[in-house]
């Protein structure tokens, strides 16, 4: 009898160790619970749970709860923080190869955006980020990105010419708008607002989803649907995080990294007609139809020859981008 007491006791404990073990991950946000980040994020956390069985447990905080991009990232890579998603651009003075991403007219359209980041491009890109102490999860959409500004519908080079226009601080972007002959001021995403309001920039440059829900098109009177440039989010994890998972576990986070990615995407594109309409319902003068022409012609050339002599990892991987563009 005291052997079966004795039995049942250590299953009871172990039982409750068990039970107290639930991993809860902090996830970080730039923007906000209205974004489809937050969405994406929703479905990838309720995935986990459910995967899980309650095991893993994914906390979301939207609105930079956690600070700038630079310290999150920081935070991250020391484990403050489990899992952040931000611009790939934000990483790339570490992972070198994530630069390739930002060079401006590289993607076509959404098909051959999905066949680089779901594929074995985008996976090889994001393995780079494990010597940096994180785990790159999944590529998701930030998007096309277009212009807002206060001066004019910017529908060639010309029009940009001494436009001061936030960038976030990535050295892609600074150089390709010095090249259209802009004024790019680096400036953190959560500082975009007020600088538009008081003025300090005439313009900035999201996908329209962000525009849309950061409410940027309120400070702006022109809003250029120009596509110029590509650029995702990466989704990543501190390692020694990851590395503390089961290998269960670990392969569903990144199925519900990758469900995330889905659903966000889908949430992009399926409503970016409708916030671009209803910015236009507000006031803001949207140019449509816009040449790419031109503006490819300007800078993508002298874009590709900077990435091959700045970031050569990154240039590696430009003509294969390009190659998935053709199928």
């Amino acid at each position: 009898m005291r052997n079966i007491l004795m039995a049942a006791l250590a299953v009871c404990l172990a039982s409750s160790s068990w039970a107290g073990e639930t991993k809860r991950l902090k996830f970080g946000l730039e923007t906000s619970r209205s974004d489809s980040q937050f969405h994406g994020a929703t479905v990838m956390a309720d995935y986990v749970k459910e995967k899980t069985g309650g095991s893993v447990e994914i906390r979301i905080y939207p609105d930079s709860a956690f600070g700038s991009t630079v310290s999150v990232i920081g935070q991250t890579r020391s484990g403050t923080v489990d899992i952040y998603l931000t611009g790939s651009g934000n990483l790339g003075g570490m992972v070198e190869a994530l630069n390739a991403f930002d060079v401006p007219f590289l993607f076509k359209n959404h098909a051959h955006v999905d066949r680089v980041m779901d594929g074995p491009i985008g996976r090889a890109i994001m393995d780079d980020c494990d010597a940096f102490d994180i785990k790159g999860l999944a590529l998701w959409e930030n998007g096309f990105r277009c212009l807002t500004n206060s001066r004019n519908a910017a529908r060639v080079p010309d029009d940009v010419k001494g436009l001061k226009i936030r960038v976030p601080g990535m050295p892609m972007h600074v150089k390709a708008w010095e090249l259209l002959g802009a004024n790019p001021v680096p400036m953190n995403y959560s500082e975009v607002f007020t600088a538009l309001e008081t003025k300090t920039i005439d313009a900035q440059d999201h996908p329209i989803a962000i525009t849309y829900s950061s409410r940027f098109y309120e400070m702006q009177k022109y809003l250029s649907m120009s596509n110029h440039a590509y650029t995702p989010l990466l989704l990543f994890m501190n390692l020694k995080s990851y590395d503390s998972l089961t290998p269960e576990e670990r392969k569903i986070i990144m199925e519900g990294a990758h469900l995330g990615a889905v659903a966000q995407r889908k949430f992009v594109r399926d409503n970016e007609a409708k916030f671009v309409d209803e910015m236009e319902k507000y006031g803001i003068e949207v140019a449509r139809d816009i040449d790419q022409g031109p503006w490819k012609d300007k800078i993508f050339g002298a874009m590709v020859e900077h990435v091959k002599t700045t970031f050569p990892k990154a240039a590696a991987y430009l003509e294969p981008i390009e190659a998935e563009g053709g199928k």
